[in-house]
């Protein structure tokens, strides 16, 4: 189990190790963590690739299941526990079990756990602001101190996150309120690098916040005109090429709002210049890393051309340019596979390799995800890697099929490109995967196409 390099490993030093010493269920937890760990240290870098027979996969199973009877138990009597107490401990061992479903490669799982996790956070935190009904604010960068404030700003970082893989919108946000409203600005420099982390995360909450709330102004659209797909991950896959086309220039409110994220995300690139003194470290290249994804989504969400993502070669060349110099000051040869729990760098060069057409650029971020020995959270380099590069070759292969030739590509064109694509495991083969891919035809009628593949996921 590894942190972020740069950053350090509270979570771990400052709450799992004390709590794993003074409450059984969080022992049993952390054992059933560590033997998933070690069955996928000692076999590849693929999910599910344990077996009963495997000793260490029989000894995380019977941990895990003893870790729930513990739990169930403790927070029946909770032995004169505070509330304080009896939350931590519950947030804690919920957190192991997220881990425990990361790391076997049950990403279901892991969010149905999150969720709970979440809604316990909630309501220990009590109700601060809402903006609606639907919104909950969390204390994360309230200063919030002790045990819960660490718990808060993991939960909701992986909250963020979990909008990648089925969540709609987060279920908390990591906002902060002045007199006016929301307030999205960061200071105009930072102290430390957590100060800058902190603002990240808020930024990035609202940011996918904003890009949750389009998708449901699409589904309601998709429903209301009787089209939902009968499979999910297709249903899944038009809801967001369809919020491409959500017309928010009649929703002030908004548009104000996702120009004030981008001039936001932008301040904040700029107050991380004050950290430089030192030098490129590890987290700072990190953090500039993460702030591409947010900054990404949010300038680009309601592009129904890929072609204008040809203005930003530049970005995505300095994206795999810091993951370069991060994954060389970070690498660590004695070891193999590694785990963290929370996202890195893997999310934004999914995002280069995906969206960058430049034939150069995405195969350099391909490569850096083929590298990957560590799992991030839900991010797999090398199962993404797979996808990335099956993807890539089905636009080029389209790309000369259009030109009618075999000569070597460049900028691929339009017509050769996908807007979204949904990455899925096939039920009906294990091993398999499968791309399901959108694109407007702009050439034709400009109506939304889906494309199909499956293929062998090879790592």
């Amino acid at each position: 189990m590894k942190a972020l390099l740069g950053f350090q490993a509270a979570i771990w030093e400052d709450l799992v190790l004390q709590a794993s010493h003074q409450r059984r269920t969080v022992l049993y937890a952390t054992v059933a963590v560590g033997a998933m760990y070690r069955c996928r240290h000692a076999a590849s870098q693929s999910p599910r690739v344990c077996t009963f027979q495997d000793a260490p996969h029989r000894l995380a199973l019977s941990h895990y299941g003893k870790a729930i009877s513990q739990l169930r138990s403790y927070m029946a009597r909770s032995d004169g526990s505070s509330p304080e107490e009896l939350t931590t401990v519950v947030l804690v061992t919920c957190l192991l079990f997220i881990c425990f479903d990361m790391l076997q490669g049950d990403q279901t799982s892991a969010i149905s756990h999150l969720v709970k996790g979440l809604r316990i956070l909630f309501e220990h935190s009590g109700p601060r602001t809402f903006l609606s009904r639907n919104r909950r604010d969390s204390i994360s960068g309230r200063a919030a101190t002790g045990p819960m404030g660490t718990l808060s700003e993991v939960y909701v970082r992986l909250d963020a996150d979990s909008t990648m893989f089925g969540q709609r919108v987060p279920y908390l946000y990591s906002t902060s309120y002045n007199n006016a409203g929301l307030d999205l600005h960061p200071p105009c420099a930072f102290n430390t690098t957590k100060e800058a982390r902190i603002y990240l995360d808020k930024l990035t909450s609202v940011a996918f916040g904003f890009r949750g709330k389009l998708l449901q102004l699409a589904e309601k659209d998709i429903n209301a005109m009787c089209r939902p797909e009968s499979d999910h991950m297709r249903h899944y896959c038009v809801v967001y090429a369809m919020a491409r086309r959500i017309d928010i220039s009649s929703m002030p409110h908004l548009l104000a709002r996702k120009v004030g994220m981008i001039n936001a995300l932008e301040a904040w690139l700029t107050a991380l210049r004050s950290l430089d003194r030192d030098g490129e470290s590890p987290a700072l290249l990190l953090l500039r890393i993460q702030q591409f994804f947010p900054w990404f989504i949010i300038s680009t969400f309601q592009n129904t051309r890929e072609c204008l993502h040809d203005n930003l070669k530049d970005k995505f060349a300095e994206v795999v340019d810091l993951a370069v110099k991060y994954v060389e000051l970070t690498r660590d040869s004695s070891s193999g596979f590694a785990f963290m729990l929370e996202p890195g760098i893997i999310a934004s060069l999914y995002l280069v390799g995906t969206k960058c057409r430049d034939t150069c650029i995405r195969r350099r971020a391909l490569g850096l995800l083929r590298g990957a020995t560590v799992q991030e959270g839900l991010w797999s380099g090398k199962i993404y890697a797979a996808f990335v590069e099956r993807l890539i070759n089905l636009e080029e292969q389209r790309a000369r099929d259009l030109i009618g030739a075999d000569d070597e590509l460049g900028i691929l064109s339009e017509e050769a490109r996908f807007s979204d694509v949904v990455l899925a495991s096939d039920p009906k083969a294990p091993g398999y995967g499968r791309l399901i891919c959108a694109r407007f035809v702009h050439e034709e009628t400009g109506e939304l196409e889906i494309i199909e593949d499956r293929f062998r996921i090879v790592v």
